[in-house]
């Protein structure tokens, strides 16, 4: 299975830093960079301002550290309401619990942001030895903790996915029993076959996207790709594949593979049968690489319902089970 290595977060960050926006268009890595140096800015800048308006009516000493006491006060409980009111929110209008522990680490990694640069503007207007010792050492944590969302970022963006959304945010109902096999899937993909059966605007894409989401924010490497493009990666090599997506892995090489618009629109057909992907991965040059990754790898199969759903769902599993999946890994939600 492939990996995001540190040769590969290296050449990321020089691609974010060198070459215009204009020309490459922004990604999720260069983003996360520009959000987090935005919290520095929105850290010092106000903690200048109130040195100076704090040294014009009352001048003391002591200004700059309570300036940037003040300021970094202000941001801990903006944050702390943030992240506390929304998630709570979530947690009870929507249909799955928010990631906490995940998503209060994104909030630490704001807060020191913010700190930091609150800790600059005192360390410039009081040249104090502590300040700076400080600084240094949250910068050092910065950089771990950076490293590791720097990473996730990464897997995100490798992913291709249309739209980002978390499984706390997904907007759709769902039943009891579906819910439990959905939350059972976040851990880890596994090689489980996972088809999400549904009827048009019934929430299948933004299902299939924010749980596997989850998946790669845990660093597993994800593809994100629809029916018909996915029938024309069948018969095309890895290396290929990779040069023409300008991505670190292929399918056949991800985690797990999420294929949608499988029979999109109105419930009318089959246009994209199990028969017509059993016959693309017979090809003659990459049957044995295409059965081996369907057998051995975590795949979610987006699929529109038509009118006879029984007959659908078992001629899929059927399917899977010729190319050597096993049944106990295949498992189905309708939506």
């Amino acid at each position: 299975m492939s990996s995001i290595k540190a040769t590969d977060l290296l050449r990321q960050l020089k691609n974010d830093l060198i070459g215009k926006d204009s020309e490459r268009g922004v990604t999720l890595t260069y983003s996360w960079l520009a959000n987090q140096f935005g919290h520095f800015g929105l850290g010092y800048i106000p903690a200048t301002v109130l040195y100076f308006t704090w040294m014009y009516y009352w001048p003391c000493s002591g200004a700059a550290y309570y300036s940037s006491g003040v300021v970094m006060l202000a941001w801990t409980l903006f944050e702390a309401y943030n992240y506390i009111g929304t998630l709570y929110k979530l947690s009870r209008q929507n249909t799955f619990q928010p990631a906490w522990l995940n998503v209060g680490f994104d909030t630490a990694t704001d807060l020191l942001f913010f700190y930091l640069g609150s800790l600059s503007s005192c360390l410039l207007f009081s040249h104090s030895r502590g300040i700076a010792i400080t600084i240094i050492v949250e910068l050092a944590a910065l950089f771990f903790i950076g490293t590791y969302w720097y990473k996730v970022k990464m897997y995100m963006q490798q992913a291709g996915f249309p739209f980002q959304m978390r499984l706390s945010v997904w907007p759709g109902t769902i039943s009891g029993g579906n819910k439990k096999k959905v939350q059972e899937l976040v851990a880890k993909p596994g090689n489980k076959h996972i088809l999400i059966i549904g009827s048009p605007n019934s929430g299948k894409t933004s299902l299939g996207v924010s749980l596997s989401t989850e998946w790669a924010i845990k660093d597993s490497a994800v593809v994100y790709t629809t029916g018909i493009k996915f029938s024309s990666m069948l018969s095309v090599s890895d290396r290929d594949l990779m040069s023409q997506s300008q991505k670190l892995w292929s399918w056949r090489m991800a985690r797990a593979v999420v294929i949608d618009d499988i029979n999109c629109g109105e419930p009318t057909a089959n246009v994209i049968s199990p028969d017509y992907f059993s016959g693309l991965t017979s090809d003659p040059v990459y049957s044995t690489q295409n059965i081996e990754a369907l057998r051995d790898n975590s795949f979610m199969w987006i699929i529109g319902k038509t009118l006879s759903t029984r007959e659908q769902e078992y001629s899929w599993i059927n399917f899977l089970v010729k190319c050597g999946v096993d049944k106990g890994n295949i498992v189905v939600i309708e939506l």
